[in-house]
């Protein structure tokens, strides 16, 4: 089985996607030979209420739910976020939380998303933190929210430490510091999305890194194609037992409760 763990539906506004649509990713995925997928809305980082845009994705999955398993958008400076999330886990039945703090502008760390994560805690649902969507180098002029760092996701991960948090989009030299700062935390996990192109250094520096158990596939589709995404982990010098942790056992995991 093999599992995605950073996927997305809806519009972006700084550029065209290849699809904005449930139907379109599950193309993609068919096309690549992926299984199922984690999957977020990007509407929920420009809405005014993120959970607008977790209606939005129910609407959307409810037909793929047996491959199309839907992280809700929330926000903790958002006055209804603990209604939200009670319908979103108790009527919409969505498997985790994907926050976006450098877009939303709070601290992972800090006391307002402190509150969120605690009730996450007690929920036992697992994070998916978008650290970004795409390069600086190639981003709109107008899409200026700042990268998540270290700084947030390694205090973030020691003060609840039993939080599933999976940090995706991340650049290794992120990875290596939230592992220097939180070494004995084994509730950080990363995708592969943001680590370079198949046949660079990358990959195996976050494999040895982090090994084959912190380690998850996420192609970040439809922003890329989701078979670089798959060859990234292909390439890695591994056992078939860890290829397969890392392409979809180390996903099943995180979505356990």
């Amino acid at each position: 089985m093999i599992v995605d763990a950073n996927c997305a539906i809806g519009h972006w506004p700084f550029r065209r996607l290849w699809t904005v649509t449930a139907d379109g990713l599950l193309r993609l995925l068919d096309r690549a030979g992926i299984d199922r997928a984690i999957v977020g809305h990007t509407h929920g980082v420009f809405y005014r209420s993120p959970h607008e845009s977790n209606a939005e994705l129910f609407d959307a999955v409810r037909p793929h739910r047996d491959r199309l398993i839907p992280f809700a958008c929330l926000t903790p400076d958002y006055a209804g976020w603990r209604d939200d999330l009670k319908q979103c886990v108790e009527e919409w039945d969505m498997r985790g939380l994907r926050l976006y703090p450098g877009y939303h502008r709070y601290d992972l760390a800090g006391d307002l998303a402190g509150d969120l994560l605690a009730e996450v805690e007690r929920l036992r649902l697992p994070v998916s933190v978008g650290c970004a969507f795409e390069d600086p180098r190639q981003r709109h002029p107008l899409d200026t929210a700042p990268d998540v760092s270290e700084h947030q996701i390694g205090p973030a991960a020691h003060r609840f430490p039993n939080v599933r948090f999976l940090c995706t989009n991340t650049p290794l030299t992120v990875a290596d510091m939230v592992v220097r700062h939180v070494p004995h935390q084994d509730n950080v996990w990363f995708d592969t999305s943001a680590f370079v192109g198949p046949l660079s250094d990358a990959n195996r520096a976050a494999l040895k890194l982090l090994g084959p158990r912190r380690l998850l596939l996420g192609t970040h589709a439809p922003f890329k194609y989701p078979e670089v995404g798959l060859l990234r982990v292909h390439t890695l010098d591994v056992s078939a037992e860890d290829r397969a942790a890392i392409l979809g056992g180390n996903a099943e995991l995180l979505l356990a409760a």
